[in-house]
């Protein structure tokens, strides 16, 4: 097990599990499709 979050040969990291997730990309995504769904609505 690699230590300070490193990852395992099957993907797994004792800190973060099976990856971190990019909370930017995420809340940028999430505003996107947000748009997209209200704008079909009008």
């Amino acid at each position: 097990m690699k230590k300070n979050g490193g990852y395992d040969e099957n993907g797994h990291s004792e800190w973060y599990g099976y990856g971190r997730v990019n909370a930017g990309r995420a809340v940028s995504l999430a505003q996107k499709l947000y748009q997209e769904m209200v704008g079909c609505h009008k």
